[in-house]
C-alpha cells in the first residue's frame, strides 16, 4: 500500500504545481509525508492548510487520518466530524472525501490514507 500512497502523493504534487495554489501544495506535502509514514509532518501540513482555508473539508480529513494513524483517535474523530460539517454531511464514499465515520464503515482507515486526491 505504501507504493500506492507514494503515487497518490506524486499525483497531488503534480496537481498542486499546475494550480499554483498554496492550499493544494500543503495537501500534496501532507500526502507525501503520509506516504512516508511521517504522521507528525503530515498533520502539520494539514493544520497549515486548515489555517489557510478553514472552510475546505479535505485538510480536515487528512488531519484526521494522520491523527488516527498515530493513535490519537479522539482528536481524529473530532477532525472527521469537522470535515463532515464542511462537506455538508457524511460526504461521498466514492470520491475519497467521505468522513472518517463513513470511511471506517467501508473498511477502516488504511495506513497513509489521504483524501484530497481522487483516484
Amino acid at each position: 500500500m505504501q507504493q500506492q500512497d507514494v503515487e497518490i502523493a506524486e499525483r497531488a504534487a503534480r496537481n498542486a504545481a499546475q494550480s499554483g495554489d498554496a492550499y493544494d501544495e500543503l495537501l500534496a506535502e501532507g500526502a507525501w509525508y503520509g506516504s512516508q509514514l511521517d504522521w507528525r509532518r503530515s498533520a502539520r501540513a494539514a493544520r497549515e492548510a486548515i489555517a489557510l482555508r478553514p472552510d475546505r473539508p479535505d485538510a480536515y480529513f487528512n488531519l484526521g487520518a494522520g491523527l488516527a494513524n498515530s493513535g490519537h483517535y479522539v482528536e481524529a474523530a473530532q477532525r472527521y466530524l469537522d470535515q463532515g460539517a464542511r462537506a455538508g454531511g457524511l460526504g461521498d464514499v466514492g470520491t475519497g472525501r467521505g468522513t472518517g465515520l463513513q470511511h471506517a464503515h467501508t473498511g477502516g482507515l488504511r495506513r497513509g490514507g489521504q483524501a484530497g486526491v481522487v483516484e
